[in-house]
């Protein structure tokens, strides 16, 4: 199969038959109020503010979205300008303000800040917030009188209530040392159980620490670490390497650790470079993903270090391929995957990209995203990509767009139809206007039909085809008969879905293909687990059921009921194994035979 990477495509085929297509790409669904301008990124502060001034709820938060993606150098500026803050927050309202705030990137504490000011934190608006923070920005939060007291009244176990928090112990003692309201408050909302459990995790990641340093200045540790195989079966082993992994701030003890833990090597490619935070996050999202899945990846290649996370996966040799930066670990998807209303929105980038990239494996090695598997026989996707496959895709866009053919003598023109639709679909394994051009002209010549292309190319079925066959169609339903077809890969061909599947997709991304439609599903499923005391399964329900069935029952039923990942388990800290980061980038060049993403 050939190389496919999760990376974002801003190009959006033109497509012309508006009577079948209809635009999920960017529309707000939403018409402005009369007297609301549009947001104009010529002047984009000038435009926001003016936005706030007039606009409704729904406006402003489109605005908020319009100046990250069309002027992200504003956002610091916005953010700076408390009383333009205070309006945003105001008008956005309760229920908008946390993905207004996603949408600003403001720091968790202001993140929380602002929703104050727009009514209150409700626990969803914290959800969202807490799920693309880190222990560092939990604690700054907890520092902030006036946002712990927003936050403490949300209902949860006092160390699941923040994620990120539940698996840094060592960033907990520091809280209870530093803020004297933070330790009493975990005792009344766990009782004293709970607080033994904290204090007993406390001193487990203090005597771990200790331990290594012993180790160390006898000279022993590296040679202890390289002892170790994993994958780790044993929770309190795993648990300890986690907080071995937290008194070190050597990248190849990391690796080494991460070894240990999940079976699992940390390479580079291109230059690239792991460091400590990057390694914390991946663990702990491999950590909160069914331990089984993530050990089927054999490597995850770290191939660039700047932007946020894409990747590649897929290649039936258990290896990721990722690209990131390690100041975007915490970036929120605001658009780069997803449109307004996607499930996917709001979440973090590199959480997200890491868990589609093993779901890819997932999907590849259970065969549940391959012919035949639940992806095609219920979710009813297909792919055309054979000469015989795009045949049947030419013919079904001919009965839709008309291919005149008037200046070929009447009795012949249902022949060179046919020999255009032959020449085309010989073209299934390159899908451009380029060779399209050729293959057509070539069979023109056999005809006397001497350029044969500059003829048709301005035909409606043409149009059509050309429109289908960009990279970025996917972006766009056009319906034909009840199923939408683009080319998913340049190399791969023509997919299709029904057309319905647009109106419940967790991401735009997921309607590339079968395969990453599945890793986007798998992503959401998992995503429940970064949340405080989230149930698997929730975020994804609310779009698809029945792929959230699906998810239950053919993907994490695989696993024991003990494995279930996530913040649901309160009888330890980190939830089942230790607790962890993000990331977006341009496809890699990966030889053919390789990888999905």
């Amino acid at each position: 199969m050939p190389s496919q990477s999760r990376a974002p495509v801003s190009s959006t085929p033109e497509v012309t038959t508006a009577s079948t297509d209809t635009a999920t790409s960017s529309s707000t669904g939403h018409e402005r109020l009369p007297g609301t301008p549009a947001f104009d990124a010529t002047d984009p502060l000038e435009s926001f503010k003016a936005i706030v001034e007039v606009g409704d709820s729904e406006d402003v938060l489109n605005a908020c979205a319009a100046v990250m993606n069309q002027a992200p150098a504003t956002v610091n500026t916005i953010g700076n300008d408390h009383v333009l803050m205070e309006k945003t927050a105001v008008k956005l309202g309760r229920e908008r303000a946390p993905m207004g705030m996603l949408y600003l990137r403001q720091p968790l504490k202001w993140q929380v800040w602002w929703c104050i000011k727009a009514g209150g934190l409700t626990s969803q608006g914290w959800a969202i917030l807490v799920a693309n923070a880190d222990s560092q920005q939990c604690a700054e939060a907890i520092g902030w009188r006036e946002v712990f007291d927003a936050i403490s009244p949300l209902p949860g176990d006092p160390i699941t209530l923040f994620p990120p928090l539940s698996s840094d112990p060592p960033m907990i003692k520091h809280c209870m040392d530093t803020y004297d309201y933070y330790g009493p408050w975990i005792l009344r909302r766990g009782g004293p159980e709970r607080m033994a459990q904290v204090l007993e995790a406390i001193n487990l990641a203090g005597a771990c620490a200790m331990f290594r340093g012993i180790m160390v200045a006898m000279g022993l540790w590296t040679g202890y670490i390289a002892s170790m195989t994993g994958p780790s079966t044993d929770a309190a082993q795993s648990q300890r390497l986690w907080y071995y992994l937290l008194a070190t701030t050597d990248v190849a003890e990391g690796v080494s650790l991460f070894k240990a833990r999940f079976g699992v090597d940390l390479t580079v490619a291109n230059g690239a470079t792991w460091d400590i935070e990057s390694i914390k996050r991946t663990w702990l999202i491999c950590d909160r993903t069914p331990g089984a899945d993530v050990s089927a990846t054999v490597r995850i290649i770290r191939e660039g270090t700047t932007g946020e996370a894409s990747g590649w996966a897929g290649d039936g040799l258990g290896q990721i391929g990722m690209t990131w930066g390690t100041n975007q670990i915490g970036a929120t998807e605001v658009g780069a995957y997803t449109n307004d209303d996607d499930t996917m929105r709001g979440l973090n980038i590199f959480d997200a990209a890491l868990r589609h990239e093993i779901g890819h494996n997932v999907g590849l090695s259970t065969g549940l995203d391959q012919a035949g598997g639940p992806v095609y026989a219920q979710f009813g996707w297909d792919k055309h990509a054979s000469v015989a496959g795009f045949q049947t895709v030419l013919t079904t866009f001919l009965g839709a767009h008309d291919l005149p053919l008037d200046f070929i003598a009447a009795g012949q023109r249902d022949a060179t139809r046919t020999g255009i639709l032959n020449a085309l679909a010989n073209c299934h394994n390159t899908y451009n206007a380029a060779r399209f051009q050729t293959a057509v002209n070539a069979y023109g010549a056999t005809i006397g039909q001497a350029g044969l292309w500059a003829q048709i190319s301005g035909s409606p079925f043409i149009t059509y085809l050309l429109g289908r066959a960009t990279i970025g169609a996917w972006n766009t339903q056009s319906d034909i008969g009840g199923r939408s077809y683009h080319v998913s890969y340049a190399t791969e061909g023509f997919v299709s879905a029904p057309s319905a599947r647009y109106s419940n997709q967790v991401s735009r991304y997921a309607m590339r293909s079968p395969e990453e439609w599945f890793a986007e599903v798998y992503a959401t499923f998992y995503a429940d687990a970064d949340r405080p005391d989230g149930v698997l399964g929730a975020l994804l329900e609310g779009r698809d059921a029945a792929a959230a069935e699906m998810m239950r029952t053919r993907v994490h039923g695989r696993h024991s009921l003990a494995q279930i990942t996530g913040q649901t388990n309160t009888t330890g800290i980190g939830a089942a194994p230790p607790p962890a980061p993000v990331g977006d980038f341009p496809a890699p060049n990966l030889p053919p035979g390789t990888a999905y993403a």
